[in-house]
């Protein structure tokens, strides 16, 4: 019968919903509306309440109740999820019992909330809760506690922790597993008590509590009776981190001290010259020595490992590692006490194979970076010092005896039958420099006492034409510096190949000529022009024609319209040698002359009349007539002048020679020949032997040359240019020994520095700073290749003085109150003042403090100053001021880059009558 009314309240809701609001506005509600909507306005009645209820419980952050903490949210929130539940089908029930008569009023309305008042109001809803169904509230607390408790046991895995504490934690594991399987044989009879509850709580914490719980964050302790293999590694290996960190904290007390010791005695002429040279050993090798032994107590540090012992059941593995690791004291032999035996003791005790090795591979890596002070180049090739090294571990690995002590070790590195100096190889290496600039020249190369000869003279500049050989040549230049400054073999290789390509983006003048023989054949297919060698007809010709026949005021020799549709098929030439292509397609070239037609049109435009042409051919006659007949050099300018009007007018088609032109060529001529001469004779009075007091003088024929090539090169034989680059080797010669002289001057600047430095080699810094900075570009790169190690050794200087001088917020403060209190004023108006704070802040600016000032005014009869105007500059205008006194001083504060007020400082103040 329930189930019936069940399904019969249901359908009348159903129906209700689906048609009751359609037919509303045309009908009264029926008797099955009214029931339907009783039944649901009574569930929800019932439902706000225990709700209401339910919402009212306060919990705690763990989830239990606040004033009954043996219950959770989850437990209680089911209870009443019960409860709902049961007085929802107590409403439906008492509502079908009450529709029997098929008439719902209001009294069975009023009847129907009896169906409820057992839990009408939250005391009801508690008692209901908590007291009417306890047995069910039990029951979920303890499937949440058993839930718990099966979950913690699950978790563990038996084979993550040592095997001496396996057998134990099975035992565990299974009264564990027979305590949650009470607890759900509870539940399910829903026999639980709330004691129950409590006692699986407390079982969860219990079996939680035995694992992975560290004491102490000093690793002293550990009583947490199981934890995995992994979390004792870990711990473990946190306790190696922290025994390190105090390892490399004594070490670097230790070097500290011992080096004042060790320098005291080397420094004390009072000592024997063995006492001097003993402690100058022990300081130079002093590093190398303390990393040995620092590597002794690492690796007995890093030794200690957690040991399984299984028959040693009761040993606790993590504190029984902790413990080895604590035995381990570096301090007891890292100590200065006396003549620091204890050290050296432990020095000679861990000469062990790899110790050896270390050392050997430490002072290998040192010796690459030992420099030359003379030259500022590295004293030893990194590969010639790995190639010793290899037989050196050899050596120590077979157990000879003549490499096993440190001080033997380095004694045979120094060695130069061992590990030859790079002078050995720079024989070698200064032949392929040599030959690699010479192939990418294509001219002989001459460095130092190495001559070689190209492998053939593809690679020559004079292969090249033009705009190319200027390119070419600046490749040459490039990757000749290059090759200079190589420190390898392999680099040469690379460079050399590099320089090649480079100049093979460029094409030659033999290219030049096949490529413009293939556009102009193109033209011709494209009917531009007749022929590859004729362009008297086609399409450009008859251009040119046309322009012609338009200009009916002037005539057009034949001579001019050919020259026109010449310099038309040189733009379109020129416009496919652009790509610096030498294996176009057909179509590639005839895409590029389409492209560029309207150019070449363009320049036929450009034509000239016969007057024209013969009005600029007077005029450049009259020009060259003009001339004095004694060309000088000091008088160049005006020859220069008309050669260039020359050549502007030889740019019009149809140009013809002026008739005095061989006149022109005379003085051009003289004109070069002069300036050659006086480069010649300017490198001829170099000196021989040159020293920096030369530099300028060298430096000023390079230019000298270098315009004359720059002037006159483009101007050909016929003008009297005449190329002299064989005959400038005194001069280049002349340049590399500048060079290396300058760049030993900076090597020793730099190597000067010592190896501490501190703020009182500010200036020697900055002095050997400015000096590399001087260098050129390429001494620049010739000096980083040979002399990284000077350059490292600079930069790291200039870091140390930046940090041990830098600007503070201390500094700052003292130039602030270094200040002069002054201010002045000056009347701009009769009521308006202008005070300006005086004193220089220049200093605080500059290191990147903020200087603001704050301008205060006491007006006639007030009590205090009062602020004014905030600024950045330290002058102000206070205008419309009151008749009577008026007094004015500054607040001058400063603040650093964080915005932080570092000090600040008022003036004096100034007073003033304003009328």
């Amino acid at each position: 019968m329930k189930k019936f009314l069940s399904m019969l309240l249901a359908l009348s809701v159903v129906f209700t919903f689906t048609f009751g609001s359609a037919s509303s506005a045309f009908a009264a509600q029926t008797e099955a509306e009214k029931y339907s909507s009783a039944v649901t306005d009574a569930q929800g009645a019932m439902t706000k309440i225990v709700d209401q209820y339910s919402a009212s419980l306060v919990y705690k952050q763990d989830g239990t109740l606040s004033t009954d903490t043996t219950y959770t949210k989850t437990a209680i929130d089911k209870a009443i999820a019960d409860l709902k539940a049961e007085y929802n089908n107590k409403i439906v029930e008492k509502a079908a019992d009450l529709f029997k008569d098929g008439v719902w009023s209001a009294d069975d309305t009023t009847n129907l909330a009896k169906a409820y008042e057992d839990i009408n109001e939250g005391t009801k809803v508690k008692t209901a809760v908590f007291t009417t169904n306890v047995d069910a509230l039990n029951a979920y607390g303890l499937a949440e506690a058993a839930a718990k408790l099966e979950a913690a046991v699950n978790e563990i895995t038996v084979g993550q922790y040592a095997l001496s504490k396996q057998e134990d934690l099975k035992a565990d594991i299974t009264s564990y597993t027979a305590k949650v399987t009470a607890a759900k044989t509870k539940v399910a009879a829903k026999s639980a008590a709330d004691t129950d509850i409590d006692t699986a709580v407390t079982d969860v914490e219990a079996f939680k509590a035995m694992f992975e719980t560290k004491n102490n964050v000093k690793y002293t302790t550990y009583s947490t009776k199981y934890m995995t293999v992994a979390y004792m590694e870990s711990e473990l290996n946190a306790a190696k981190a922290k025994a390190l960190e105090t390892l490399a904290d004594t070490a670097t007390e230790f070097k500290t001290k011992e080096e004042a010791r060790l320098t005291a005695i080397a420094n004390d002429p009072s000592k024997s010259v063995a006492e001097i040279n003993d402690a100058t050993v022990k300081l130079n090798s002093l590093d190398a020595n303390i990393a040995a032994v620092k590597t002794s107590f690492e690796a007995k540090i890093n030794a200690v490992a957690i040991k399984d012992v299984k028959e040693s059941a009761k040993a606790v593995l993590l504190q029984a590692a902790i413990d080895a690791l604590n035995a381990i004291n570096p301090a007891l032999k890292l100590t200065t006490d006396g003549n620091s035996k204890a050290f050296y003791d432990e020095l000679d005790a861990i000469a062990s194979t790899d110790a050896l090795v270390k050392y050997a591979e430490n002072y290998a890596a040192s010796l690459k970076t030992v420099y030359v002070e003379a030259t500022g180049a590295l004293k030893y090739n990194a590969a010639t010092v790995d190639e010793a090294l290899t037989k050196l571990v050899a050596l120590i690995k077979a157990g000879d005896d003549s490499v096993n002590t440190y001080a033997k070790i380095k004694a045979w590195l120094e060695n130069d039958a061992n590990c030859a100096p790079a002078t050995a190889d720079a024989a070698t290496l200064l032949a392929a420099k040599a030959q690699g600039i010479a192939d990418i020249t294509g001219e002989s190369c001459t460095l130092e006492t190495v001559t070689k000869t190209p492998v053939n003279t593809d690679y020559k500049a004079s292969n090249w034409d033009k705009d190319n050989k200027k390119a070419v040549e600046a490749a040459q230049k490039e990757y000749t510096l290059k090759l200079k400054a190589a420190t390898s073999l392999d680099d040469v290789k690379a460079l050399v190949k590099a320089a090649k390509a480079a100049m093979n983006a460029y094409l030659t003048t033999a290219q030049v000529a096949a490529v413009t023989n293939d556009a102009k054949t193109q033209a011709a297919a494209l009917e531009y022009i007749s022929s590859a060698s004729d362009y008297t007809g086609k399409s450009l010709a008859k251009y040119a024609d046309g322009v012609a026949a338009k200009d009916a005021a002037n005539t057009y020799a034949d001579a001019t319209k050919k020259a026109a549709v010449e310099k038309a098929v040189n733009v379109l030439v020129d416009a496919v040698l652009a790509g610096q292509k030498a294996d176009y397609t057909a179509k590639e070239i005839k895409d590029i002359l389409k492209a560029n037609y309207g150019a070449a049109l363009a320049e036929i435009d450009k034509m000239q009349g016969d007057a024209a042409l013969k009005t600029a051919k007077e005029t450049l006659e009259a020009a060259i007539k003009a001339l004095n007949t004694n060309a000088t050099l000091e008088t160049k300018d005006a020859y220069i002048a008309v050669k260039g009007q020359y050549d502007e007018y030889k740019k019009l088609a149809g140009a013809q020679d002026p008739a005095n032109l061989s006149l022109l060529k005379a003085y051009i001529t003289k004109i070069v020949t002069l300036e050659k001469t006086a480069v010649t004779t300017a490198i001829n009075k170099l000196p021989n032997n040159v020293t920096l007091a030369d530099k300028e003088a060298v430096e000023a024929v390079r230019k000298a040359y270098d315009a004359y090539v720059a002037d006159y090169e483009e101007y050909g034989t016929a003008f009297g240019y005449i190329d002299i680059s064989s005959s400038i080797t005194k001069l280049t010669n002349a340049e590399a020994a500048i060079s290396s002289l300058v760049r030993t001057e900076v090597a020793k600047l730099i190597a000067a520095l010592p190896a501490t430095i501190t703020a009182k080699d500010k200036e020697a810094v900055e002095a050997a700073r400015k000096a590399y900075d001087a260098l050129s570009e390429s001494d620049k790169a010739i000096f980083d290749g040979q002399s990284a190690a000077l350059v490292t050794k600079l930069t790291d200087a200039e870091a140390t003085i930046k940090e041990t001088t830098k600007y503070t917020d201390k500094d700052a403060k003292a130039d602030l109150l270094d200040m002069n209190r002054k201010v002045t004023i000056w009347r701009t108006s009769k009521k308006s003042i202008r005070v300006t704070a005086v004193g220089s802040v220049s200093n605080i600016k500059e290191n990147g403090y903020t200087v603001k000032y704050t301008f205060y005014k006491k007006a006639p009869g007030a009590k205090a100053f009062k602020a004014v105007k905030t600024t950045t500059s330290n002058k102000f205008v206070y205008k419309n001021l009151k008749k009577g006194t008026n007094k004015f001083q500054v607040k001058v504060s400063v603040y650093n880059a964080e915005g932080k007020l570092v000090a600040s400082k008022t003036t004096f103040y100034k007073a003033v009558k304003v009328k």
